[in-house]
């Protein structure tokens, strides 16, 4: 049971470890998630107002057709005015005449609209490009400095990974279900009793229990936070 506290204690220190280079990044990793979703976000809306502006666009180009349609169809009828043999003619072309320039003007009223629609969405896509080019940056430099930050503490990190892969192999398969228990919770889950405390929560750990400790029978956790409890002579040379 000794043996096995001592390779709980190594696996504690090596993650320690792992935690002090996880803390040098920060909060870049969750920065950069963040951005590169407000950049997704930015895209999406750049592309969708570039759509809608070519649609709008579109429809313009389509209007513009009709009434060119209809101006042709109106000088048309209008010459015809004077050829025409009777009245009934003659109302039939005015009816025509009449019905093409209430189209066109109805026609030209969407096209305001359309052109002030135009408008609007074009401040919207050179806002929304901004943004995403502001985002962007900011995407770039936080990526910038994690990798150099990941590169400078590559070498250790694998290591790290190596050392704790050796003591996952040597580990009681119970005794590191509580181990990741703990962790989960508390960074520190094998706190060595220092001064007559647990030094993961610096309470008085009772005399009787520091001599159940040294008996190295079984697991034994603080009263008070629960972090498995190991002697102090246990990790002397440690």
């Amino acid at each position: 049971m000794e043996t096995r506290l001592k390779i709980l204690f190594e696996l504690q220190k090596i993650d320690s470890q792992m935690d002090e280079l996880e803390e040098l990044r920060g909060n870049l990793p969750e920065t950069i998630a963040l951005l590169e979703s407000r950049m997704a976000e930015a895209e999406n809306k750049v592309n969708e107002l570039d759509e809608t502006i070519k649609a709008t666009l579109a429809k313009r180009n389509q209007i513009d057709d009709e009434i060119a349609l209809l101006k042709v169809k109106n000088e048309k009828s209008k010459t015809q005015l004077y050829s025409v043999k009777n009245n009934k003619e003659y109302d039939a072309l005015m009816t025509g005449i009449d019905h093409s320039e209430m189209k066109m003007l109805e026609l030209s009223e969407e096209m305001d609209k359309l052109a002030d629609q135009q408008k609007k969405r074009r401040e919207e896509f050179e806002e929304a490009e901004k943004i995403f080019v502001a985002v962007s940056k900011d995407y770039e430099q936080k990526s910038k400095e994690l990798n150099e930050i990941l590169k400078s503490t590559e070498a250790e990190e694998l290591q790290l990974n190596h050392q704790r892969e050796k003591a996952l192999v040597k580990v009681n398969k119970k005794e590191l279900a509580i181990y990741k228990k703990i962790r989960s919770v508390k960074k520190i889950a094998v706190a060595p009793v220092k001064r007559n405390a647990c030094s993961g929560c610096h309470n008085i750990v009772p005399p009787q229990k520091i001599v159940e400790l040294r008996k190295y029978d079984k697991i034994h956790t603080c009263e008070f936070c629960g972090r498995i409890l190991i002697s102090d002579e246990l990790i002397i040379g440690s």
